[in-house]
Order: C-alpha cells, then sequence, then structure tokens
C-alpha cells in the first residue's frame, strides 16, 4: 500500500486501531510526497472513480480492471490501483498518471462511494477471480520448466546460450510497458523543448497582445492543457519502455539534428534515449 501526502500519521495509535486487523499493511504502507513518485516504477495504473471527466481514458468494470491488472502482473509488470482521498476523490491533474478509469456501477443519482466501500468491492473483485494470479503463476512456471528442460537437451553451445539471452533481453523491453518515471521524464523534456523552440511562448506573439505578464499566464493555461492532450494520448497507447525512448529519441533529433541533449531524465532512461538519438542522427 502507497499513500500519497497522507493528513494523519498513519502509524500512530488510532490509526492501527481503526485498521481492525490489518494492521500490518498499515504498518508496511510507504508514503509519498506527490503521486509522480508514487507511481514512477508503475506500468499500469488504474484509478477509481464515480465520474469519467475525459471520455477519451478508457473506462472499464472492476471485473474488466481486475482481469486487466492481473494480465499485466503476469507479463512481469508492475501494477497500482488508485483511491482518491474520502473528501475529494482524484482531481483531474492525479487522474493524468491513470491507464484506464475503473469506474463502479451505482443507482443513477448516488453514484458516490466512501473510500473504505470502493477498495472493498476491488479488492472482492480481485478475490474472486477465477483461477487466481497463484495458478497463472503455476502455469507459467511450468511451461517455462518444460521449455528449460527442451533447450537443455539440445545441448546448446556457449554461443547459443550468449545469442538467447540477448534475443530475450531484447524482447522483454520490446513487450514491457514504460514505466511511469520514463513517461514522466519524456513529457518534461519535450514541454521544455516545446517552449524553448517556440511552439509555447514569446513566439506565438503572444505576450505583445495581452501584455507581458497577463500573456504568460494566458500562454502558460494553454501549454498545460496541449501537454495534457499529449499526455492522455501517449497513456492511451500504453507504449513499451523501447517504443517510448524512441520517441524521445526521435523528437530530440528534430528539435536539435546536431546536438541531441543528454542531460535530461533519469540516469536510466537518458542511456536508452541516448541511444535511440544516435540512431536518428546516423
Amino acid at each position: 500500500m502507497r499513500l500519497v501526502e497522507p493528513i494523519a500519521d498513519e502509524k500512530s495509535d488510532e490509526a492501527i486501531l481503526r485498521a481492525s486487523g490489518a494492521a500490518p499493511i498499515l504498518k508496511r504502507a510507504e508514503t509519498f510526497g506527490s503521486m509522480a513518485d508514487a507511481t514512477a516504477d508503475l506500468q499500469l495504473v488504474l484509478a477509481t472513480t464515480a465520474r469519467p471527466r475525459e471520455s477519451r481514458i478508457p473506462v472499464h468494470s472492476p471485473r474488466e480492471a481486475v482481469s486487466i491488472a492481473a494480465a499485466a502482473i503476469s507479463r512481469g509488470e508492475r501494477v497500482g490501483l488508485l483511491f482518491g482521498s474520502e473528501k475529494n476523490g482524484l482531481s483531474n491533474d492525479e487522474l493524468t498518471y491513470a491507464h484506464g478509469i475503473v469506474t463502479i456501477p451505482t443507482f443513477p443519482g448516488f453514484s458516490s462511494l466512501n473510500l473504505a466501500q470502493a477498495v472493498l468491492l476491488i479488492c472482492y473483485e480481485w478475490s474472486t477471480r477465477e483461477g487466481g494470479i497463484a495458478n497463472d503463476a503455476n502455469t507459467d512456471d511450468a511451461a517455462a520448466a518444460r521449455a528449460a528442460q527442451a533447450y537443455a537437451m539440445q545441448q546448446p553451445t556457449q554461443l547459443d546460450v550468449a545469442r538467447a539471452a540477448a534475443q530475450a533481453a531484447e524482447a522483454e523491453q520490446s513487450n514491457v510497458a514504460a514505466p511511469l518515471k520514463q513517461i514522466d521524464s519524456l513529457f518534461e523534456w519535450w514541454e521544455a523543448t516545446l517552449w524553448r523552440v517556440g511552439f509555447f511562448g514569446a513566439g506565438r506573439g503572444v505576450h505583445s497582445a495581452y501584455g507581458e505578464s497577463e500573456g504568460l499566464q494566458q500562454e502558460k493555461s494553454r501549454a498545460a492543457a496541449a501537454m495534457a492532450k499529449l499526455r492522455r494520448a501517449i497513456m492511451r497507447a500504453q507504449p513499451s519502455v523501447s517504443e517510448a525512448a524512441l520517441l524521445r529519441g526521435a523528437l530530440q533529433t528534430m528539435a536539435s539534428p546536431k546536438e541531441c541533449s543528454r542531460s535530461d531524465g533519469d540516469e536510466e532512461g537518458a542511456r536508452s534515449d541516448d541511444t535511440e538519438c544516435e540512431k536518428g542522427e546516423s
């Protein structure tokens, strides 16, 4: 369990008492200062909300969401179910970190559920999922064991083993969804670059038309709206690690054909982006 900017001390005696038998879960809970930090290593985030405010975000029932989450976990991806606060739910900004929305069907006019009810219903759907994640894991383990046995019978050379490992690593990077840390890094660089090249800002003449201060504020609002649309488009596509790196590398090459920036983003993401940047320049 992960908590983002909790207003109360989750380790306090009162919180432990209210946990009613779930104290071990509460004691292991991690706290984060922002939604970006809390979701950085996740590759699939499904957010629960009573009303989808953006029709272009995929909307799922609890049962559909659980099946999607289980399939992602079976592929080795890290998945998060996002719940809003008891008082305000999830904001539009917080929903930008979600790949999909989970809406619990309710009677019209009574769509709002409290946090405990929402968590209970999602957890119930998970517990009743046919087969369960354990069976999926057992099936995968059995298949892997059979494949390993068959491969061993072929008595491969060291070169064969090295080649197979390289192919497996490449396939894994091509199929595994990009974590949100990589997506956030992409969009931070993308927006900064759009300001630098004049897509946003004074290059459009908005400052002179509305005055320096008012024009800048209006342009910041326009930039935020534009980047939100771009983010929703990328989040719907759910790019893999290599696809996200390729996109950033291609954009870097177009923005700076002679010198692709290699200082943006996290260290791991930067290495991947540099590779794609070099490919674009060759």
